[in-house]
């Protein structure tokens, strides 16, 4: 918040005594900004950690933050798994390609594919 404040050509004084007021009124927290970054994320557009991390990061998150917010590797994989359904995946390549590229990890991945050998 402080860098865009700065960026519409705010000064510093003002801005460092507004973020003060924000954070001591509850109004400015890491913590449940990125928990509801990554619930929202979880229900209208599934990413894995590592997307999430990324986007999380981009925002100016940091990474103590973030790190107590990602998914467990076993939420991740079910999320993953539950994402395969959803869409009707099935082909093995398509799952790969569509899972890696939405930022979930290749244990998760190879976690699934996996699975559906042994269903086989």
């Amino acid at each position: 918040m402080k860098f865009r404040l700065k960026r519409l050509g705010g000064e510093t004084g003002p801005i460092d005594r507004l973020i003060e007021i924000l954070a001591a009124d509850g109004l400015l927290n890491d913590d449940e900004f990125a928990r509801w970054w990554v619930d929202q994320r979880i229900r209208f557009r599934p990413k894995g950690n590592i997307a999430l991390k990324s986007e999380l990061m981009h925002k100016g998150v940091s990474s103590d933050v973030i790190v107590g917010v990602l998914l467990s590797p076993e939420q991740e994989k079910m999320l993953a798994k539950d994402l395969v359904n959803q869409r009707g995946w099935q082909d093995r390549e398509t799952i790969t390609k569509r899972l890696l590229s939405r930022g979930f990890s290749f244990e998760s991945v190879a976690g699934i594919i996996d699975e559906m050998a042994q269903k086989e």
